[in-house]
Order: structure tokens, then C-alpha cells, then sequence
């Protein structure tokens, strides 16, 4: 199991259901949620669910990846269009709706590109992130809320 997350906290559920079987016939709680019988259920049930989601993440990863290399060269393709459009003599309006247009999708794009680079300085060893310039740190200052809009 993994050491962090939704894994520890099943493991460690586990460990608490080892020490109610110490017990043995001391231990009889009052309530009917927390009995021998219902803990081990529980348990089942995490273990369940905790599977079904690590089978589940392998494929969305990489569609996500795919999806990611899909919009790679995306960025500087919409920078020309946008530059051709504003030398086209459009209107002023239209110019300043292509770029905020553009504005809000580069950003998605580009916080797409720092999630590539934030996996490959994660697989970088420490002078090799230096010698790269891929700062394993710099990474961490992206909050979560932003990353959540993807």
C-alpha cells in the first residue's frame, strides 16, 4: 500500500481492528456500528473501493497524457492566429475578445506544460534537476485551486 492518503488511512484502520481483536470478549461496545463484525466490513469495503479507484486512475493518467501532447503546440498556434488577426484591420472589440480568448486558453496550456515539467523533475535526482534548471520546489507554488480549473 502506498505510504500516504487513502491507503494509510485503510492500513491503519486495519491496525486499529488488529488491537480490538486483542481484546477478545472485552471488547463489546454498546453500539452496533462500532462491533467486531461491522469494523471488518468497513474494512472490506475500503480495501473494495480503494482497489476500484487504483484501477481506475492507470487509464485516466493516460488519457490525460494524451490529451496533454494533443495540445502541445496548441500555445504558440493560437499566439499566430491572434497576431494575424490584429493586423488583419479587424475591430478593436473583436481584437481585445481574441485576446482574452487566447488569455484564457494559454493559461490552461500552460499549466498543462508545468504539470509535464513538474513529472519530469519529480523523476530527476537532485543534481540532475539543477544541471536541467527543472527546480523540484518551484513547483510547489502553484495552488490548488488553480489546478482544480483544468
Amino acid at each position: 500500500m502506498a505510504e500516504t492518503g487513502h491507503a494509510k488511512n485503510i492500513a491503519n484502520f486495519g491496525t486499529l481492528i488488529s488491537f480490538v481483536q486483542g481484546y477478545g470478549s472485552a471488547y463489546d461496545p454498546s453500539n452496533a456500528a462500532i462491533e467486531l463484525a461491522a469494523l471488518q466490513a468497513k474494512l472490506a469495503a475500503a480495501e473494495t473501493a480503494l482497489d476500484g479507484v487504483t484501477a481506475a486512475v492507470a487509464p485516466w493518467k493516460t488519457k490525460v497524457n494524451d490529451r496533454e501532447t494533443e495540445f502541445e503546440g496548441l500555445r504558440k498556434l493560437v499566439t499566430r492566429v491572434v497576431n494575424s488577426f490584429a493586423a488583419s484591420g479587424a475591430d478593436q472589440n473583436a481584437i481585445d475578445d481574441a485576446k482574452a480568448t487566447a488569455a484564457r486558453s494559454s493559461w490552461v496550456l500552460r499549466t498543462s506544460s508545468q504539470n509535464r515539467l513538474r513529472k519530469r523533475a519529480a523523476s530527476l535526482s537532485e543534481p540532475e534537476a539543477i544541471a536541467t534548471g527543472l527546480d523540484k520546489n518551484r513547483f510547489k507554488r502553484c495552488c490548488k485551486k488553480c489546478y482544480d480549473r483544468l
